[in-house]
């Protein structure tokens, strides 16, 4: 059966159909309208196209067919559109670029999650490493980080990418005043006010100030060859991480000479920031998240070593000093140099 044969009762439903595309194996674009600016479009599924079980529950079912009207978010066809791009790559009928896909399902998964599945929790985020997390919404997470932090993720950004030029919708709801019960070892949020102010849809241009690097060289640390994975500098601090097989069971040589009497896993390796008028800063000052891994013989996890350092410090652990990142040409971590232009 073509599309052809359900004509009549098709444009019962959607108007006059004046332009048929078969953009699959019995998968149909379709526009519709007398004027351009009056057209409707559609996706229409034949009931023995290869890809009819996997929509079976979307679209409206007529005689033979599923009919997928683009002006409905929800009535599935990003998930028709989806499968049409899958089929042209894997059939090579035309290259269907990686981005695409990646497109096409992050803007599905808002709407339809049980297909796609749910926005990702973030492995990292610019506060550190994900901790713990809590499920608000599809793409809305509550986040602990390895620095303390405590954010609320929207699933639309992705580690690696820029919120600038991206389009965000801002509410605001019910206003709390939120303090920490020393008796009873809670955190409390007292309403202030409740409601819901709504601004409306805003362009985001914000700037991007954070040097990412994955340079995956030796470093000796503790006595042992291990390797940087990682460095993330950013005006108020940086963030190094050293792994590697002989950081495992390092707590068997490494002493307890740290501040608080405790192994000097991560406090005495030298980090070296360079600038291009000459001057250097050095981050001695440790944050918060800052830590070792597979310290012990026994240990289950890998030998990992996450160095996050202040560049100074005043009271209650505030950053009194920021630096120009774009200025920095290098740095240097346990006397390994890193060039950063």
């Amino acid at each position: 059966m073509k599309l052809e044969d359900y004509l009549p009762d098709l444009e019962e439903e959607t108007g006059p159909i004046k332009n048929v595309k078969e953009w699959a194996p019995g998968v149909y674009y379709i526009e519709t309208g007398q004027e351009e600016v009056f057209a409707k479009e559609f996706f229409a599924v034949l009931d023995g196209a290869p890809m009819a079980a996997k929509v079976q529950n979307y679209g409206k079912k007529m005689d033979g067919l599923r009919l997928f009207a683009l002006d409905d978010a929800a009535s599935g066809w990003r998930i028709v559109q989806y499968e049409i791009s899958k089929y042209r790559a894997n059939h090579k009928r035309k290259p269907v670029p990686e981005e695409i896909f990646h497109d096409l399902s992050l803007h599905a998964i808002e709407v339809h999650p049980e297909y796609f599945g749910t926005f990702p929790v973030p492995y990292h985020t610019p506060d550190g490493y994900t901790l713990r997390h809590r499920t608000l919404a599809n793409g809305i997470y509550w986040l602990e980080t390895s620095t303390y932090k405590e954010l609320l993720h929207s699933g639309t950004f992705f580690p690696g990418e820029s919120y600038n030029g991206q389009r965000m919708q801002l509410k605001i709801y019910d206003l709390c005043k939120i303090w920490y019960d020393t008796e009873r070892q809670e955190k409390i949020l007292d309403p202030v006010c409740n409601g819901t102010w709504d601004f409306g849809e805003i362009t985001i241009d914000l700037p991007y100030t954070t040097i990412h690097l994955e340079p995956n060289i030796p470093v000796t640390t503790l006595d042992v060859e291990a390797t940087i994975t990682e460095i993330m500098i950013s005006p108020i601090s940086v963030l190094v991480r050293i792994e590697g097989d002989a950081l495992k069971g390092h707590h068997a040589w490494v002493p307890k000479n740290a501040r608080d009497g405790y192994y000097g896993c991560v406090e005495y390796q030298e980090i070296i920031l360079y600038s291009e008028d000459g001057s250097t800063v050095t981050a001695e000052y440790t944050r918060g998240g800052t830590g070792c891994w597979g310290g012990e013989a026994d240990s289950d996890e890998e030998g990992m070593l996450l160095l996050q350092r202040f560049y100074a410090l005043k009271t209650n652990y505030i950053p009194r000093k920021l630096v120009d990142v774009d200025s920095l040409t290098a740095i240097s971590v346990c006397g390994v140099m890193i060039p950063l232009k």
